[in-house]
C-alpha cells in the first residue's frame, strides 16, 4: 500500500486531518492517545512499512535539506529495519551535532550507529572512525570514563577482527585519555601503552603515525609530572613530521601542547608565538574546543607579558565559546587565571567574581587549575586588601587539596602564595618554612610555571626582612635579568620596588629614587594599579625625606588617586573597610 492510499484511509477513518492544503500537505492525530493506540495496532511488519515508506518519503522531498533531517530520517530507517540507511543518516545526524556542539545528542547518535555498525560492517575503517567520534564526543562531555569503556569495546572489536591498524587505534586512544588531566588519568599506564605504540609505528614504518605517538609523548610530559626539557624534544621531532606530511590538526594539537611546554620551562615569548600559531590554525579548522583551550593557556601568557586588556579579551572569548557548548571544563579553564589581570588593573570585584567561579567550576569538572590554582591567586588578592587571616585560611586549605590531588606542580604553586602571605602577616619563619617546603618539590625540568617568578620574590623579600640588603639587591637583580631574557614585565615593578628599598636602607637614595622612577614608569606603562600605588607612596617618602615637599604633595596626590580607583571597584563593604584600614592606605587617604 502507497503511502498517500494509507493517508487516505486514516482520514477516511476520522483518525487524521490535513493542517495544511499545499502540496506537501501536513496531517496531525485528532488527539495524542490515537496516535500512541493506532500506532500500537500495527503489525510490525505494517509498522515497518510506514517507517520505511516515510523514510524514503522525506529523503526524497528533502535532498538538499537531508542533513537538517538526518536524525529524523535515521529514525524511520531505524524502525523499518534499514540497517545500511540508518546507519548512513545516523552518521550524519552525529556529524552535524558534533559541529554544532549539540554533544549529548552527538553521543546518542553515534552510540547508535556503533550498535548497528558492529551487526552490518565489515569496513574496519568506518568502525574505527565511529569509535572514535563516539569517544571523542565522551570526551568533550567530560564523560571519561564511558569513553574509555568505548574504547576497550573498540580493541576487543579490532582483536577479534585481526586487524593490527584498528587495534592501535584503539591502544592511542586510551593513551590520550591516561596522559591527559582528567579524572581518569594516569600517567604510568599512558607511558607503557605509548612505549608499545611507539615500537609499532617504527616497525612498520609508519611516519605519520610516529608524529601521533610523539605527540601524545609531548602531552604526558606535559601533564603528568613529566619532564618539560623531554616533552619539548618529542613535540619539536613530531611538529617536523606533522608538518611533512601536511598533518594540519595534528600540527594544531602538537603547537597546542608545546605552547604549554615552553611557557612551564620558561620560554614565555616563544610560548605566545606557538600559541598564536596554533589559534589560527583552530580558527581555520573551525575546531571551537580547541580554540578555547589555545585561548585560555594565552590568558597566563598575555599577562605576564604585562597586555591585561587583551588576555581578558582571550578569556571572554573562551569562556563564551564553552558556555555555548556547555562545555564546563572549557569555562573553568578560561576562567582560572584572569583574576590576575583584573587584581593588576584594579578591577578588584570582577577578579573576585572570576576566582569564586573557576574554583565552582573547577570543583563540579576537577580542573584543577581553577579548583586549586584560582583559590590560591584568590587568597593573595585577599591578602592585597588587607583579609590576610582569611587569605591564609583559603590557601592553607588549597594546598591540602593540593596535596591530596598528588600535584607537585600544585603544590609549589600553592606554597608561593603562602610565603608572600606569611610575610604579610610579618611571619617571617613561617615563610622561611614554606621557601625551604617549596625548593624542595620545585624541578627545574617540570612543570614550574610561576615558579621562578614568586620564588625569587619571596627570596628577596626574606633578605629584606632579615635586613641582608646586598643580598636582597643581588637577588632582585638576578631576578630583573630573568624577566628581561623571559619578557616577562609584569612583576618588574615588584622587583624594583624590592630593590629600592634595600637602597634605602644603604642610604643609597638616589639609586634608590632611580629605581623607583623606573618601576613607576613600567607599571603605568601596564597599567597596574596594583604594584603603582605602593611605589608612588615611596616616591612621595622619598621627596618628602629630601625636603621636595612640592613633589612629595603632587606625588601622594597621585598615590590617593590610584587608591580611590581601587576602592570605587570594592563592592564589598568588608572588604573595603579591611583595605582602608591598611596603615599605608589610611596615611594617604587621610592626608
Amino acid at each position: 500500500m502507497s503511502l498517500q492510499r494509507m493517508l487516505r484511509s486514516l482520514e477516511e477513518a476520522g483518525l487524521i486531518h490535513p493542517i495544511t492544503q499545499s502540496r506537501g500537505a501536513v496531517f496531525e492525530f485528532h488527539h495524542e492517545l490515537i496516535h500512541t493506540t493506532t500506532y500500537a495496532s500495527l503489525l510490525k511488519a505494517d509498522r515497518r512499512s510506514l517507517h520505511l515508506a516515510v523514510g524514503e518519503t522525506i529523503e526524497k522531498l528533502l535532498t538538499d535539506q537531508s542533513e537538517d533531517q538526518a536524525a529524523l530520517i535515521a529514525k524511520h530507517f531505524d524502525e523499518a529495519g534499514d540497517d545500511e540507511r540508518a546507519l548512513k543518516y545516523y552518521l550524519k545526524a552525529g556529524n552535524v551535532a558534533s559541529r554544532q556542539y549539540a554533544n549529548a545528542e552527538a553521543i546518542l547518535l553515534y552510540h547508535r550507529a556503533l550498535e548497528i555498525a558492529r551487526k552490518i560492517l565489515n569496513n574496519y575503517k568506518l568502525l574505527q572512525e565511529i569509535y572514535l567520534s563516539l569517544g571523542r564526543e565522551l570526551e568533550l562531555g567530560g564523560r571519561y570514563g564511558e569513553a574509555l569503556d568505548t574504547y576497550a569495546q573498540m580493541q576487543v572489536d579490532a582483536r577479534n577482527k585481526g586487524d593490527q591498524d584498528f587495534e592501535f587505534s584503539a591502544l592511542m586512544a586510551h593513551a590520550k585519555i591516561y596522559a591527559t588531566p582528567n579524572p581518569e588519568q594516569n600517567a604510568d599506564l599512558a607511558q607503557q601503552l605509548l612505549e608499545q605504540a611507539l615500537t609499532y609505528t617504527r616497525k612498520t614504518e609508519n611516519r605519520a603515525e610516529e608524529a601521533r605517538v610523539l605527540w601524545n609523548l609531548l602531552v604526558l610530559n606535559v601533564y603528568g609530572n613529566g619532564d618539560y626539557t623531554q616533552a619539548i624534544q618529542f613535540g619539536e621531532k613530531a611538529l617536523v613530521l606533522a608538518r611533512e606530511y601536511n598533518l594540519e590538526e595534528l600540527s594544531a594539537f602538537i603547537l597546542n601542547d608545546l605552547t604549554y611546554a615552553y611557557f612551564g620551562s620558561d620560554q614565555t615569548l616563544l610560548a605566545q608565538k606557538t600559541q598564536r600559531e596554533a589559534a589560527i590554525l583552530w580558527r581555520h579548522l573551525n575546531n571551537l574546543p580547541m580554540l578555547v583551550d589555545s585561548l585560555s593557556i594565552s590568558v597566563p601568557i598575555t599577562y605576564l607579558l604585562g597586555d591585561y586588556k587583551r588576555a581578558i579579551r582571550e578569556s571572554e572569548e573562551a569562556l563564551e565559546l564553552s558556555q555555548k557548548a556547555g562545555n564546563q571544563w572549557g569555562q573553568a579553564g578560561s576562567l582560572a587565571f584572569i583574576g590576575l589581570a583584573y587584581h593588576e588593573l584594579g578591577l578588584i570585584d570582577q577578579g573576585i567574581a572570576t576566582y569564586q567561579k573557576a574554583f565552582e567550576l573547577g570543583k563540579i569538572t576537577k580542573h584543577r587549575g581553577a579548583f586549586i590554582g584560582s583559590r590560591s591567586l584568590y587568597a593573595w588578592l585577599l591578602a592585597d586588601l588587607g583579609e590576610v587571616n582569611m587569605a591564609l585560611k583559603i590557601a592553607d586549605q588549597a594546598y591540602q587539596d593540593a596535596l591530596a590531588n598528588q600535584t607537585l606542580y600544585l603544590s609549589g604553586w600553592v606554597l608561593m602564595i603562602k610565603i608572600h602571605l606569611h610575610l604579610r602577616n610579618n611571619d617571617l619563619p613561617k615563610a622561611q618554612a614554606a621557601l625551604h617546603s617549596l625548593r624542595q618539590i620545585d624541578q627545574p625540568t617540570g612543570l614550574r610555571w610561576f615558579t621562578p617568578i614568586f620564588t625569587p620574590l619571596g627570596e628577596a623579600e626574606i633578605f629584606l626582612k632579615t635586613h641582608d640588603y646586598p643580598a636582597t639587591i643581588r637577588t632582585s637583580d638576578k631576578f630583573l635579568k630573568y624577566l628581561e631574557q623571559t619578557g616577562i614585565r609584569t612583576f618588574t615593578p615588584d622587583a624594583l620596588a624590592i630593590k629600592s628599598q634595600a637602597q634605602i636602607e644603604m642610604g643609597y637614595l638616589e639609586d634608590a629614587w632611580q629605581t623607583l622612577l623606573r618601576a613607576r614608569r613600567i607599571a603605568e606603562e601596564l597599567g597596574s594599579q596594583r604594584s603603582l600605588w605602593p611605589i608612588l607612596s615611596r616616591l612621595a617618602k622619598l621627596s618628602e625625606a629630601s625636603g621636595d615637599q612640592h613633589t612629595a604633595q603632587h606625588l601622594r596626590g597621585r598615590t590617593r588617586e590610584v587608591l580611590q580607583y581601587v576602592l570605587d571597584h570594592i563592592g564589598s563593604v568588608d572588604l573595603r573597610n579591611s583595605f582602608t584600614n591598611r596603615p599605608e592606605v589610611r596615611e594617604h587617604l587621610q592626608a
